[in-house]
């Protein structure tokens, strides 16, 4: 396991490989392909990751990890409830670092506990992440039971989400919240 992974499945951490439920996470699901770097599939698309919290969770940081390519272009990360509100997010920020690197930006929401989704969208195919990628009709039923979703045009992350269930190859970038969780 990656040290990036290693740090995302402590404590202080929820993030798109991660489980969504008890049984199962989306990483699982697509563990046959090897999480590589690659250029994000459509601009402007949005990813919905769903997680469970059993206790409140302070969000201080968000990140994601940037692929082989010099990073470029802009992304958003936030947080929704259930019913699609948007709770938190990063607003459009510029890719920066170098490549191959985990890039942290503030965000700050208290999360009681219940049942959300951490989206992701990029406003350009250029900036180059580290992701998995599901097998178009082979995976993406399953995806959809896990109830990850996608938005086709959702950069800066909407108020509201309307998401759909996945379709053609679906793009699960590493990306996460970091913070603590309280009692």
């Amino acid at each position: 396991m990656s040290e990036f992974a290693r740090a995302l499945l402590g404590d202080l951490s929820l993030s798109s490989i991660t489980p969504a439920s008890d049984e199962s996470s989306i990483w699982d699901v697509l563990a046959g392909t090897a999480p590589s770097s690659g250029a994000w599939p459509t601009a402007n698309l949005a990813v919905y990751i769903p997680f469970r919290l059993a206790k409140q969770f302070v969000v201080s940081q968000v990140g994601w990890v940037n692929g082989s390519a010099a990073p470029s272009g802009n992304v958003d990360i936030g947080v929704y409830d259930y019913s699609n509100a948007r709770l938190a997010h990063l607003g459009s920020t510029a890719a920066s670092g170098s490549a191959s690197t985990l890039q942290l930006a503030a965000l700050s929401v208290m999360l009681p506990p219940g049942y959300y989704y951490m989206s992701m969208a990029l406003d350009n195919t250029t900036l180059n992440n580290i992701t998995r990628w599901s097998m178009g009709s082979t995976t993406n039923p399953v995806l959809e039971a896990l109830q990850l979703q996608q938005e086709a045009s959702a950069f800066a992350l909407p108020a509201t989400a309307t998401p759909a269930n996945p379709s053609g190859t679906v793009a699960v970038p590493y990306f996460g919240l970091f913070g603590q969780a309280t009692v």
